[in-house]
């Protein structure tokens, strides 16, 4: 930390990404705290907080309240949705600079449900496949994806494992085109904790998707809980 130029706060900031970079600070490893910090660079702690919030904010550092702060990953990378992201979530990964992989919890038939009965009251028989995905290996996010039986009947003979629900949707010449979507966020309870490696509480961000054909026909509800310390959300505000 010798470039006179450059203010402390960002000379701390370069020197704690280089190690981890260098995997001198892993992930999942504490970072020393503020006062060790201080003592160690010789500076001073509003300094170190300043540094501390700005490789929170890019996704180098988590806090964690009562136990102190520590390294997400190895690199900066968020995957960025809202305005120029895809429809595919894995592709969003992909581009976030992230190797996606992708897990089937359950596939199954159900009765409508009173959000499906709102967005669906013609159908009353739904599929249901719940899916967590991946990204460097992580689990990043649960997602409940909900179509109509009456649209996709031969869904339980198609293989989501390998394929994508999308994938096979476009089969039958109704996939999602139009994406509508609302975000927000809210409380985990313990069984979406536990597959998103969190703990039961912590908040997560919630983003409700609702996909239309080119037919304009609403074919697909789902429900994707992220991980926030992964996730950046995009928009644009035109006046």
């Amino acid at each position: 930390m010798n470039n006179y130029a450059q203010p402390l706060y960002l000379q701390l900031k370069d020197s704690i990404i280089e190690k981890i970079h260098r995997g001198e600070y892993c992930t999942g490893m504490k970072i020393p705290s503020e006062r060790e910090m201080a003592k160690l660079y010789g500076i001073n702690r509003m300094t170190i907080r300043r540094t501390v919030g700005l490789l929170i904010e890019e996704g180098y550092l988590v806090s964690v309240h009562g136990k102190g702060t520590y390294v997400t990953k190895a690199n900066s990378n968020r995957i960025e949705l809202g305005m120029n992201s895809s429809t595919r979530l894995s592709v969003d990964i992909r581009m976030g600079g992230m190797d996606p992989r992708k897990e089937i919890i359950s596939f199954q038939k159900i009765a409508a449900i009173p959000r499906l009965q709102e967005l669906f009251p013609q159908y009353d028989t739904f599929y249901e496949l719940v899916r967590l995905l991946f990204a460097n290996n992580e689990p990043y996010a649960l997602q409940k994806a909900y179509f109509p039986y009456l649209l996709f009947p031969d869904a339980d003979r198609y293989d989501f494992k390998d394929g994508s629900l999308y994938d096979y949707m476009d089969t039958k010449k109704k996939m999602p085109v139009h994406i509508s979507s609302r975000l927000w966020v809210e409380p985990l309870d313990a069984d979406k904790a536990r597959y998103l490696n969190m703990r039961e509480g912590e908040r997560a961000f919630v983003f409700a998707y609702q996909g239309h054909s080119e037919q304009q026909e609403l074919v697909e509800y789902t429900l994707s809980y992220n991980r926030p310390e992964y996730t950046s959300y995009k928009y644009v505000s035109i006046r």
